[in-house]
């Protein structure tokens, strides 16, 4: 198959076939010259219906076989040699691959005579390299019985009834499934046999299948035919003796006559699940469409990719669907067109335009219009599985659709729709608007929740299926529409974009159902010069309380971030990947299937298909986490806006209750809400595009390699000197970026990775394992500055507790060092500690951190890098993470070091009017003489009780003055009176910073006058924007009392001299373990687990230089 004497032969058929078309027209011409050759390698079936079966031996159907062997081959020589290529998504990759092999590629539509009468027929099945072709549509009377394989159809019935029941439980004695129009003897049989395979245990369960056909000879026809079928089967197929209790025993099959009137909806609908196979398909007609022919190469396009739906204006009532690629190869269009001179004449130049077979469905047919009415007045659900049926045209119908679920590039879809009445959906999220006391009248608050549900239901009906049975998905429903809401009034008004529910697409899409982001937006635009620029917007939203926002709001910033990389990473990664024409073909669909143009419109929604699969468009990737908080909490308002590490072109926005009751209100009379995002804090989305970079369809890489161990920054992430140029986000237009970013790479130092010890260290501790009788399956290792990070699957035979309980041995016996043992979802990270640890420099970490850009200063800090992962730990008071924070520390366990750490990421991102500095020393100011001339510092290293006192007394004056300042302007917090007050009105946070907290507390007029001091600022500091961070190397309850301890609710723990006062300060065990200098252990309010970390040095010279840089800017 692989010869090229194959993709020859198709080339010189092509050029013969164009020859002959052009320069031998007429009817005896095309009969004698023609019909031989579009009769090679083809067999007519003699009975029946118009059939044909193409052999692997027609000239197009050998060329398909070369493209397949060549393609499986360049696979198997670069897994096998080596290659550029990148892995990406495997799973998805490898799925397509298979639906390219399976599929027979050319051709797909033939042209057979049945005596003198040219048939077009269409691709129905393959078996190996034969195919079978049958006309595409039905001629007449309604057809006998259907050959198609009913394996599919029964899944899908099986699905439905799966879900239906996990909504309805209260069903399950009294289940119905109506397979209406059925023409398929074999698909009761098969229903039936699956129903009792899923509900062998279930004895509860009551179920009925019943056949209801518009044709009563039809049905008639049927019935006999399932009896015949028990007959020869030689058992008895849909009855079961009642003596054996199975399920089989409690189903029942009926057959509901033709002239039984469909009941009335007034009096609720009898049956649960209305199943309709291709019955709209059967009423479609054959139609021609003049589409562009630009042709592709034959050693690029595969057809099986393309989707087979014609673009519809918006309020089309008709369904196209081609009956092969739209896109051909320079020989499929001369096949194609010399099959159309049969049906169409003579061929005529019609520019770069050739005509095109398709099925054509017109919605005002009366007898469609019929079934629809009548299969909605059955059942709760209707389910249509066809290909022609689209929801547009649906809904266009007034026809409400629930559920939406594509699962293939071309064939069937499911489309679930339903007439059922929403009263108990339109209570539940009536509900929750007067929860808010939007202020609103009976009838305005009605509207709301009605305009609520209809936007639901326009992204997805899932989303409305799932809130009218479950009051957590009804918050989710309000909160999707308004995650929707914001992301569509942060595009042009004019843009064209089609709105996707990710669940809807999972399967498609190689992914799970609520594992991902919930939104995806596409929003394609032409520019002036003809090139194609695509905006990919992915949104992610919770509804949640107050008590639960911390968890949810790590989740909802996971599934958005995983969403972004994975579709970012395929698009815009770098080299070859796999998964990248995966990507693109989809994202291309669902262009074609998303977006509504009205029917006058220019544009050319195929050719900007064509432009995004041929990855000839730009590119922007941007996404946001939204999470509404609409109950009050005990402490201050949630609203906040940060950008999300990991990530480019994502920020979460926490909207609290005042702000969403702003946001809903806005809603309601179609407001833009952008003012009030950026009140709350929210930047402009940027507008750089990115090109795509050439990829190759035809090579896959080599093995994935293992992590690579933490060697430099460079190593982990990317490694762009950009990023330090973007780390004064608050300093405006006098600091200098570029000296920032000199100093940085001056001091920036690269070291080598020592691979050799993390391989060494990872064999003698799985060795070790083995030896103390535990199982040990290496699932992965990282090395981190500190430690190898070594992972094995847990079982019952490694668990935490059991390699902790042997922490001595593996010292004792082993010579491993393990600091820590941390369970993680199937496996279990044991760090061992390196004997020589390697030093994590400032300018390293600053060199990946990319702080948020805001008028309002940065509150944002890195502190350090995660052991986990290498990534950046961020610390957040008053945002993320708790406001005030304690630090603790022995001597020598760097302690000062994170201090500084802290001075200086605050300084770098906020100008002085931003961000004031109250730093407190006992050591009269010995580790912080760098820092005399920092311009933010606020009256210079306070080294004597007394200032102390007198300086934390006027900050409790201080935020008194503002809580008086906030209710002037009605503004809950500083974020807030700073985005409506003038830029010389706006307030400064306020960092009291205090080192060696405990000395000073064992004095007792010290302790009695700062203990009250603390305690009020601790309560009621937050809103006001003035945080507290405290340090001591041992905090004793003697010097420092719990419930001022209680107030600090970060804890940065570096090492401590024991284990008591290890609980003391980070509430459990396990800092007396870390390895001092800088090796730090924090708990942060918020975060679910500890975090394990390496705060990163700065030397003095660093500092300097930076102060320097700062103080001359700032004229200090």
């Amino acid at each position: 198959p692989g010869s090229q004497a194959n993709r020859t032969q198709a080339k010189t058929y092509g050029d013969l076939l164009n020859i002959i078309v052009r320069l031998a027209p007429g009817d005896r011409n095309r009969e004698a010259l023609l019909r031989p050759l579009l009769e090679l390698g083809t067999t007519a079936v003699d009975d029946g219906d118009p059939a044909a079966i193409v052999a692997p031996w027609h000239p197009l159907r050998l060329a398909a076989m070369w493209r397949k062997a060549h393609r499986v081959s360049s696979i198997i020589r670069i897994a096998l040699t080596g290659g550029d290529d990148q892995v990406g998504d495997t799973r998805l990759y490898f799925r397509d691959l298979a639906s390219d092999l399976e599929h027979p590629l050319y051709p797909e539509v033939i042209v057979s005579w049945n005596g003198r009468k040219a048939e077009l027929l269409s691709l129905v099945d393959t078996k190996g390299d034969y195919s079978l072709h049958e006309a595409p549509v039905a001629s007449g009377a309604i057809s006998a019985d259907v050959n198609d394989d009913p394996t599919a159809g029964s899944e899908c019935v099986l699905d439905l009834v799966r879900r239906y029941l996990a909504l309805h439980p209260h069903e399950r004695a009294n289940m119905s499934v109506v397979l209406f129009n059925c023409d398929s003897a074999r698909l009761p049989q098969h229903v039936v046999q699956g129903l009792g395979g899923i509900h062998d245990d279930a004895e509860d369960v009551r179920c009925q299948v019943l056949l209801r056909h518009i044709d009563s000879t039809r049905l008639r026809e049927l019935y006999r035919s399932i009896l015949t079928a028990e007959e020869d089967a030689g058992a008895n197929t849909y009855s079961a003796s009642e003596a054996t209790q199975d399920f089989m025993a409690r189903l029942r099959i009926s057959v509901i006559a033709d002239e039984a009137p469909p009941p009335d909806p007034r009096d609720g609908r009898p049956y649960d699940i209305v199943f309709s196979q291709d019955v709209i398909s059967r009423h479609a007609i054959l139609e021609w469409h003049a589409e562009s022919a630009r042709p592709a190469e034959l050693e690029d396009l595969l057809p099986a990719r393309w989707s087979r739906r014609r673009p519809a204006s918006a309020d089309d009532l008709k369904s196209v669907v081609y009956l092969c690629c739209p896109v051909q190869c320079h020989e499929g269009w001369a096949f194609l067109s010399a099959g159309t001179t049969f049906l169409k004449g003579d061929f005529r130049e019609d520019g770069d335009r050739r005509l095109l077979p398709t099925r054509q469905l017109d919605f005002h047919d009366p007898q469609t219009a019929r079934i629809f009415s009548e299969t909605h007045d059955l059942g709760a659900w209707v389910v249509n599985y066809d290909e022609l049926l689209d929801r547009r045209q649906l809904q266009n119908q007034k026809v409400r659709v629930i559920r939406y679920k594509q699962s293939a590039t071309q064939g069937r879809n499911v489309v679930i729709s339903s007439l059922a009445p929403l009263g108990l959906l339109r209570a539940m999220v009536r509900s929750r608007m007067d929860d808010m006391n939007l202020g609103l009248d009976e009838a305005g608050m009605s509207r709301l929740a009605h305009k609520l549900i209809e936007a639901a239901n326009d992204v997805s009906g899932d989303i409305v299926l799932r809130a009218a049975k479950r009051g957590e998905a009804a918050s989710e429903l309000i909160g999707v529409v308004l995650s929707r809401y914001l992301a569509r009034h942060e595009m042009e008004p004019s843009a064209l974009v089609g709105w996707y529910f990710l669940d809807d697409y999972a399967a498609w899409l190689g992914a799970r159902e609520e594992t991902q982001a919930d939104i995806l937006a596409l929003s394609p635009r032409e520019r002036s010069d003809g090139r194609l620029e695509l905006t990919i917007v992915v949104t992610e939203a919770k509804y949640v309380g107050s008590t639960i926002l911390p968890a949810k709001r790590k989740e909802s910033e996971k599934q958005l971030r995983d969403t972004v990389k994975r579709i970012g990473e395929a698009l815009l990664g770098e080299g070859n990947r796999l998964d990248r024409d995966s990507w693109l073909s989809r994202l291309g669909d669902l262009v074609l299937d998303g977006i509504q143009i009205p029917a006058a419109s220019p544009v050319n929604l195929s050719e900007w298909r064509r432009a995004i699969r041929e990855g000839q468009c730009d590119v922007r990737i941007k996404g946001y986490s939204h999470i509404f908080v609409p109950t009050p909490g005990d402490g201050p308002n949630p609203t906040y806006i940060s950008a999300i590490p990991g990530v480019e072109d994502c920020q979460q926005e926490i909207y609290g209750r005042s702000e969403l009751k702003t946001l809903l209100l806005a809603f309601a009379a179609d407001r833009d809400p952008t003012d009030i995002r950026h009140a709350a804090g929210a930047q402009p989305a940027t507008t750089n595009y990115w090109t795509m970079p050439e990829s190759s369809a035809e090579t896959v890489p080599e093995v994935e390699s293992p992590e690579p161990p933490f060697a430099t920054a460079a190593a982990i992430e990317d490694n762009s000197v950009g990023a330090i140029s973007e780390m004064l986000t608050g300093v405006g237009d006098q600091a200098e970026p570029d000296a920032i970013r000199a100093i940085v790479l001056a001091n920036l130092r690269e070291e080598e990775e020592d691979v050799a010890w993390l391989t060494t260290v990872a064999a003698s501790t799985r060795a070790a394992l083995q030896q103390l009788s535990l199982q040990a399956k290496s699932v992965g290792q990282t090395l981190t500055p500190n430690s190898a990070i070594l992972r094995f699957a847990g079982s019952a035979n490694l668990t935490v507790e059991q390699v902790m309980r042997k922490r001595s041995e593996l010292l004792t016996t082993f010579g491993l060092n393990v600091i820590s043992v941390r369970p993680e979802p199937g496996t279990v990270a044991i760090a061992v500690a390196r004997p020589k640890r390697r030093i994590v420099t400032i300018e390293q970490v600053w060199d990946r951190w990319k702080p948020q850009r805001g008028d309002h200063g940065n509150q944002d800090i890195v502190i350090g890098l995660k052991e986990e992962d290498n990534s950046l730990l961020t610390f957040s008071p008053g945002a993320l993470h708790a406001p005030h924070t304690l630090i603790a520390g022995s001597t020598g366990s760097g302690k000062s070091v994170l201090m500084q750490t802290i001075l200086l990421g605050l300084a770098v991102t906020n100008t002085p009017q931003q961000a004031r500095i109250v730093l407190i020393d006992p050591k009269q100011g010995v580790d912080y003489f760098a820092f005399d001339t920092l311009p933010h510092l606020d009256g210079g290293v306070i080294d004597t009780q007394d200032g102390a006192i007198d300086r934390l007394e006027a900050l409790v004056g201080e935020m008194e003055r503002r809580y008086k300042l906030f209710r002037s302007v009605r503004a809950a917090n500083i974020t807030v009176y700073n985005s409506k007050v003038s830029e010389t009105e706006r307030l400064p946070t306020y960092w009291v910073v205090h080192d060696e907290f405990a000395e000073w507390m064992l004095t007792e007029e010290y302790r009695i006058s700062v203990t009250a001091t603390v305690g009020r600022l601790g309560v009621m500091a937050r809103a006001a924007g003035i945080y507290l961070i405290f340090a001591a190397q041992r905090p004793e309850a003697n010097v420092m009392p719990m419930q001022l301890r209680s107030q600090l609710g970060n804890r940065l723990i570096l090492r401590v001299d024991s284990e008591g006062t290890s609980e003391i300060a980070l509430g459990e065990k396990g800092a007396e373990r870390l390895l001092g200098r800088g090796h730090l252990l924090a708990r942060l309010e918020g975060e679910q687990d500890l975090i394990y970390s390496q705060v990163p040095f700065a030397s003095s010279d660093f500092i300097e230089s930076i102060v320097d840089h700062l103080a001359e800017t700032y004229r200090v």
